[in-house]
């Protein structure tokens, strides 16, 4: 897939520019742009060695009301929470500081996807989510895993599991007011899924997130559809 070919970076140093806009933060690595009057606003770095930091980012929203939009990366073989647990991390778009980390637990390598979501539980805020597949070939069950957060508080406001194998939270996204009833609602695609794939769209605003719609792909057609 182009999606996961994209995907293919290792220890990623994310470097967020701008043009004319003053630097603070870690100093600056040295980079080069195609594009000309390029700066380097500021630069934010793994937290280990070969925990491939970078592999997925996405802009959040404006969760402190400061004018500028947050940001997730993924970290997804970061060991913090045991091997392959993984880890995603949510800065300040204003200066870069370190606002929440996700940790995931073994095997579920979390921050294999992230993705700013809409505002779920409507509290005026944008809500975040991080996915992981989970390791295909570690012992059941791996059922793949996404935490969706409170842009508010960060607090944990669903926490999703699929089925063995199915790399749920390979890839999830907002996917807008699917059902009509005002609640920002999420799209998670378990790619594998017993071969054929599939997309499962949940909906926001509920005591317990509820799988709106799945999309299955026919067998004959291709092999990790989500």
């Amino acid at each position: 897939m182009l999606r996961f070919s994209i995907r293919v970076v290792r220890s990623l140093l994310l470097l967020l520019v701008a043009t004319g806009a003053s630097l603070w933060a870690v100093p600056p690595a040295n980079a080069q742009f195609l594009e000309p009057g390029v700066t380097v606003l500021y630069s934010v770095q793994a937290e280990a060695a070969g925990d491939f930091f970078g592999f997925m980012a996405s802009s959040i929203g404006d969760l402190n009301g400061d004018g500028a939009s947050e940001f997730i990366i993924g970290a997804f073989l970061n060991a913090a929470g045991g091997a392959s647990a993984g880890r995603a991390y949510v800065y300040s778009g204003r200066d870069g500081r370190l606002l929440n980390v996700v940790t995931g637990s073994a095997n579920n390598e979390l921050g294999f996807s992230v993705a700013g979501v809409g505002d779920v539980n409507k509290d005026g805020v944008p809500d975040y989510a991080v996915g992981g597949p989970g390791r295909f070939n570690a012992p059941a069950p791996q059922n793949g895993r996404v935490v969706v957060l409170s842009g508010k508080d960060h607090s944990v406001l669903y926490d999703l599991a699929g089925t063995h194998q199915s790399f749920f939270g390979y890839d999830i996204n907002a996917a807008g007011d699917v059902n009509g009833d005002t609640y920002a609602d999420i799209i998670i695609g378990p790619p594998i899924k017993r071969v054929n794939g599939k997309i499962v769209s949940c909906s926001g605003g509920l005591p317990t997130l509820q799988a709106l719609n799945s999309l299955p792909l026919a067998a004959s057609q291709a092999s990790q559809f989500g």
